[in-house]
């Protein structure tokens, strides 16, 4: 169960495949909390105690946070695909020629594609970025950026599976 006001979808599908993979990794001898945290850490949140795991709310002062804002988390999403796996909705600002981690549901394998809307490749660090070269609309519309506001769907380059998100790295990580 995953909890929380400001949990968001981007935090449920976060925190859901963090916690599938360690439980994977956990049976296959490969389990490294520092990778677990490290996602967990992306999703905007109120902080992380142990909550009932270890001791009773009323005995830890810890088990819920009133003494800071939420925490931006450290990536910010910035599209999300859409059911036909050929367009994309923006849900913050997306540039051309702006490297943006695609971030997959649970065990999904990408293929990497490079046309005249844009490319889909590996980088050395083992994950998938989508660079526009273009951004057209569904209707062929070239934009010179979009951005949340906008409620076109964005043509993909090659076809990605449905609810994947990209997402960019955030400058600032606190909300004041």
């Amino acid at each position: 169960k995953i909890e929380g006001r400001t949990k968001s979808p981007y935090y449920a599908a976060v925190t859901a495949k963090a916690y599938r993979e360690a439980i994977d990794d956990y049976y296959e001898n490969k389990f490294d909390a520092s990778k677990y945290q490290k996602e967990l850490h992306t999703t905007k949140n109120r902080g992380f105690t142990d909550a009932y795991l270890i001791h009773k709310p009323f005995e830890k002062l810890d088990s819920q946070n009133h003494d800071y804002a939420l925490s931006k988390g450290s990536f910010e999403v910035t599209g999300l695909v859409s059911e036909d796996e050929e367009h994309f909705y923006c849900k913050y600002k997306v540039y051309p020629n702006e490297d943006i981690e695609i971030f997959t549901p649970h065990n999904t394998v990408l293929h990497e594609c490079d046309n005249e809307i844009g490319r889909v490749f590996k980088k050395e660090n083992g994950l998938y970025y989508i660079n526009f070269k273009k951004i057209l609309t569904q209707d062929n519309k070239e934009l010179e950026s979009v951005h949340s506001g906008n409620v076109n769907k964005i043509k993909l380059p090659c076809k990605l599976p449905y609810l994947t998100m990209f997402r960019v790295e955030n400058i600032s990580e606190n909300i004041e």
